[in-house]
């Protein structure tokens, strides 16, 4: 009997559980201005800001990621949902059969931020953040429409609707 794999982009029951207990760790700490933490300050519960966090995004998504760098990475993070600020893997580009043309930009964005990375004062923080949202804008049109891609937490990168 040939044992069969889940799909490395389909949520199984226990990987819910793990994002679950997550969520609800991080839900308790400042979410600084996003839309959720200014949900939480206006008074919505946590139950009610779960059931819409469900309905957008966990009943929908298979995979998480953000688009961002940190030193020697390929700029695209696994996180566990929308928001999440724990990142972890770090994807390959070839997980996504991308086009050269765009993991060549995300290689110049992250070469540019490794040579600035231990010495911050070069670095071009508006070219950084601008590139930065449009290859997460390209990367969400690249892949599968049952992946959700940020680049700024809660800010899905593919326009609804848009495939």
């Amino acid at each position: 009997m040939a044992l069969i794999k889940p799909h490395p982009f389909k949520l199984n029951p226990s990987a819910l559980l793990k994002k679950l207990r997550l969520f609800h760790s991080q839900l308790d700490d400042d979410f600084g201005n996003s839309t959720f933490g200014k949900l939480l300050k206006q008074g919505r519960t946590r139950s009610s800001i779960w059931d819409e966090i469900e309905g957008k995004y966990l009943s929908r998504y298979s995979l998480f990621l953000r688009v961002d760098c940190d030193h020697l990475s390929t700029g695209i993070w696994g996180i566990a949902f929308p928001g999440s600020r724990i990142t972890n893997p770090n994807y390959a580009y070839k997980c996504f059969d991308l086009p050269p043309t765009l993991i060549e930009r995300f290689n110049r964005w992250t070469e540019h931020f490794d040579q600035f990375s231990l010495e911050p004062q070069g670095l071009d923080l508006k070219w950084y953040h601008s590139e930065g949202e449009a290859l997460a804008k390209e990367l969400a049109l690249n892949v599968a429409p049952s992946i959700y891609v940020e680049y700024d937490p809660f800010v899905p990168s593919r326009p609804e609707g848009e495939k």
